[in-house]
């Protein structure tokens, strides 16, 4: 029982900590277990990954590619649990809302399904940036339920802000969807 209490406050904490929970460096775009394909895009990404270990809780690792173009900024990231820890399932608005890059964020669409991923619209201010809110989509995917728990082994989630301030459109969202690759 301690044991099982332990791993659920340890996956509580790591969900608590945010996105910039690991300790971060460059990355090779080819050795990270998710990637860009079939778009031009995936040639400019930017990689990083990073690990932790809470010791008698299990390890994680998170990977990161970025694409940042004048016209927009597609980020996604990828969460990969270690034996003894797991992701809990939560909504996209909780997940956007951890990413640090966000000043303000609001009017948030309802939830849908594109290609495997849930999604929701919203409009978000830089830090740092103009006071103008632009469009964006926050999306998240989970894989490898963990038997017994309401966890799973990998999550998968991001944004893309359009700066020119045009809504993405649905045609634009599958295609970027599409386009992250993993087998897991």
């Amino acid at each position: 029982m301690k044991g099982r209490l332990g791993m659920a406050l340890w996956a509580a904490l790591f969900l608590l900590a945010g996105p910039a929970r690991a300790a971060m460096s460059g990355a090779d775009c080819a050795s990270l277990t998710i990637h860009l394909k079939d778009i031009p895009e995936a040639a400019q990404a930017k990689c990083e990954a990073g690990g932790f270990d809470s010791g008698n809780y299990g390890n994680a690792t998170e990977e990161l590619i970025q694409i940042d173009r004048p016209a927009y900024w597609l980020v996604v990231e990828h969460l990969s649990t270690g034996v003894r820890t797991y992701v809990i399932r939560r909504g996209v608005k909780d997940i956007i809302g951890e990413f640090s890059v966000f000043e303000n964020i609001e009017d948030w669409s309802d939830e849908t399904e594109v290609a495997d991923f849930t999604v929701r619209h919203f409009k978000a201010t830089m830090k740092g940036g103009s006071s103008t809110p632009v469009p964006c989509v926050g999306f998240s995917h989970y894989s490898g339920h963990v038997p017994q728990t309401t966890g799973y082994r990998h999550h998968i989630s991001g944004f893309y802000c359009n700066f020119t301030t045009s809504p993405p459109t649905d045609t634009r969202i599958e295609q970027l969807l599409s386009a992250i690759d993993y087998d897991f």
